[in-house]
C-alpha cells in the first residue's frame, strides 16, 4: 500500500496556516466514552477503505501501539480524531467531518505539543486530507506502509505525482 508522509514545522506553521490559535478543542478519549466511540466508528467507517472494529474492541484498537485517542471539538460538536504517542512525533488517522476543519486540527495538534515537527499520514482514497497536506506542509514523501513493499517503484511515482498533479500545476519533466 502506498503511503504519503507530510511534515509540518512549528517555526513555518504560521507562514502555511496563519497566526491565529486553533478554534478547536481537543479531548483524550476515554474507555467509557460511548457516545464519542460511536462518532470514530461511523467517521472512520465512511472512508472507501477501512477495517472491521468491533464496538466492544474499538476502544483498545485506537490504543494499540500504546497510542492514545484524542476528540476534536467545535464547541459542544465532535468533528474529528486522531491517535498518537505520548511525544505527539506523529499524527495517526487525522480524520475529519469537513474539510474546513484541517489547518485548526494541525493547529490544535502543535498547541498540545511541545515537538518541533509533526508527521502527519495519509491514503490515497483520503481525498480532501491529501490536498490540505500536499498545499500546506512543509515537506512530503511517498512510502509504503510497514506492512507491505513497493514492488513497482515506478507506478507508486507516479501514483503520488498523479494525486499531486490532481491538486497543483506540476513542474515539467520525465519519469
Amino acid at each position: 500500500e502506498i503511503g504519503y508522509s507530510f511534515c509540518f514545522y512549528r517555526y513555518k506553521i504560521k507562514h502555511s496556516l496563519g497566526e491565529n490559535p486553533s478554534s478547536l478543542s481537543v479531548t483524550p478519549l476515554q474507555k467509557n466514552d460511548e457516545k464519542n466511540l460511536e462518532f470514530i466508528k461511523n467517521l472512520y467507517e465512511k472512508n472507501p477503505v477501512h477495517s472491521v472494529r468491533k464496538n466492544e474492541e474499538l476502544f483498545y484498537i485506537l490504543r494499540s501501539w500504546n497510542r492514545q485517542p484524542y476528540v476534536f471539538f467545535d464547541g459542544e460538536k465532535p468533528i474529528g480524531y486522531f491517535m498518537c504517542k505520548g511525544n505527539i512525533g506523529f499524527a495517526a488517522e487525522l480524520t475529519l467531518t469537513e474539510e474546513k476543519y484541517f489547518p485548526d486540527a494541525v493547529k490544535s495538534i502543535f498547541e498540545m505539543s511541545e515537538e518541533k515537527e509533526i508527521a502527519f499520514f495519509s491514503a490515497e482514497f483520503e481525498k480532501e486530507k491529501l490536498e490540505f497536506l500536499i498545499k500546506n506542509a512543509d515537506e512530503y514523501s511517498l512510502g509504503c506502509d510497514e506492512a507491505s513493499l513497493i514492488l513497482n517503484f515506478k507506478k507508486c511515482v507516479t501514483a503520488l505525482l498523479k494525486a499531486k498533479a490532481s491538486y497543483e500545476k506540476l513542474c515539467d519533466g520525465e519519469i
